[in-house]
């Protein structure tokens, strides 16, 4: 097994158990002595930048960090500029970073938290560099689970989810984002229809809020909602 190579390329990624894992086979694989030293302070490296990453992440959550950070975060008054110098999970000013690098900084803190989902939904929440136009030009940057909070918080336009259906969780499209008739029928084939008429957020999802013209669609597809 390529210890090292794991350790150097996805230890972010790894769970505390599968570290432990990683361990056992160092101490029963027979490695050389080196190889198994290096493997054990990139271990040790990555527990301590782990318990690092939840201390900071709590002391965020609880409020001590939010002190310093939180005009820049919650205030509408807030310049733009303001907002450029802080990130709501760093104390320092952050003038010379990119909203990219500010945002990417502070996820792969919130991922290496044992709270990492609920410190990232409050996250996406307060950070106001996370709108459309940045999830649009950066989706990239969230794995699958954090597009899917994405979907959670935020109401995206149809140019946006049409842009990105094939890479969107339909069923999460279906049940927290609006768009219109015309859009449903044109992609009608992605939509579990049931999904979108009974469980979905648009006004014509009802039988008596939709349009003739979307109500003779759903007969000639079969669908009795």
């Amino acid at each position: 097994m390529d210890v090292r190579g794991i350790l150097t390329g996805e230890a972010a990624d790894l769970l505390d158990g599968e570290l432990a894992m990683l361990e056992e086979e160092l101490a029963t694989g027979g490695y050389d002595r080196s190889y198994v030293a290096e493997c054990k302070r990139l271990i040790d490296g990555e527990r301590h930048a782990r318990e690092v990453a939840r201390l900071k992440a709590q002391k965020a959550i609880e409020g001590q960090v939010h002190a310093a950070v939180t005009p820049s975060v919650v205030l509408p008054s807030a310049t733009a500029s303001t907002l450029g110098e802080l990130s709501p999970f760093n104390e320092t000013k952050e003038d010379h970073k990119t909203p990219y690098e500010v945002v990417l900084a502070d996820v792969s803190v919130l991922r290496r938290s044992e709270r990492y989902k609920t410190l990232f939904r409050e996250y996406i929440r307060k950070q106001p560099f996370i709108d459309e136009q940045f999830v649009d030009a950066h989706l990239s940057l969230f794995n699958e689970w954090e597009t899917t909070a994405l979907l959670d918080r935020m109401r995206f336009t149809e140019a946006f989810l049409e842009k990105y259906l094939s890479v969107l969780d339909a069923r999460k499209v279906a049940t927290t984002q609006t768009f219109s008739e015309e859009f449903f029928m044109r992609h009608f084939g992605y939509f579990d229809a049931e999904t979108v008429l009974t469980k979905g957020k648009n006004k014509w999802r009802t039988k008596d809020g939709r349009s003739r013209k979307l109500d003779t669609f759903l007969r000639i597809k079969g669908v009795r909602c």
